[in-house]
């Protein structure tokens, strides 16, 4: 898609440019990166739903990126905070990155419950609990709430563990690697799936940051 690849190439410029900095440094861009990813998550709901068979409406589509682009701005951002902390980052870590992410959750059941039984009917609360996870007929693009959760598990007990930081990061590849493997042998959604590579290029890309923008800007020379 154009619309995609042209996101891709400012997103590329404007981490690079001014290479002294690093992403971590750049709070203000990221935010920036965060809010309009968001924007458009919502656009490609609406355009998957309602935007019809037109050639435009699929180009508008770019949700599965900015899920990817979030999901790829969360790995790098854990890593830098534990490269800055240390051990110290993980006081509290579960109650207030979980909550981060928990808490809207809830409270969208919450608003969403009350609307769908007045515009649709009777609510079959053991389809909302066994649903829960990905949302149901409620809360059907919840998925990534779930697996942001087990991506946030899954590097907390793995940096807390005793093996060397570069054998963490191994590890923490594997695990995610094999998440992957389970969901494509399971037949899940391609969505579950195509944005968990955004999350391991997040804290690959913090360890090799400076080497890397450095290639980029001076073409390798």
């Amino acid at each position: 898609m154009i619309i995609t690849l042209f996101l891709f190439i400012i997103c590329a410029v404007a981490i690079c440019k001014n290479a002294s900095k690093s992403l971590s440094e750049k709070q203000k861009f990221t935010d920036i990166v965060k809010f309009v990813t968001a924007l458009f998550v919502v656009n490609g709901h609406l355009f998957v739903f309602g935007g019809g068979p037109h050639s435009w409406a699929q180009e508008m589509n770019i949700g599965p990126l900015c899920v990817s682009l979030f999901f790829f701005l969360s790995g790098y951002g854990l890593m830098c905070s534990y490269e800055r902390k240390g051990a110290a980052y993980f006081k509290g870590f579960l109650s207030h990155r979980l909550g981060r992410v928990i808490f809207p959750l809830i409270t969208a059941y919450i608003v969403t419950l009350p609307v769908y039984r007045i515009v649709v009917g009777e609510i079959d609360w053991h389809t909302v609990f066994s649903t829960f996870y990905w949302g149901g007929p409620f809360l059907r693009f919840s998925w990534y709430v779930t697996e942001i959760v087990l991506l946030y598990l899954f590097f907390y007990v793995i940096m807390r563990s005793s093996v060397s930081k570069q054998h963490k990061i191994y590890i923490l590849t594997f695990l995610i690697l094999l998440m992957m493997g389970v969901l494509i042998a399971t037949k899940q959604p391609i969505w579950y799936i195509e944005s968990l590579p955004a999350f391991m290029i997040g804290f690959w890309f913090q360890r090799y940051e400076k080497i890397s923008c450095n290639e980029f800007l001076t073409g390798g020379g």
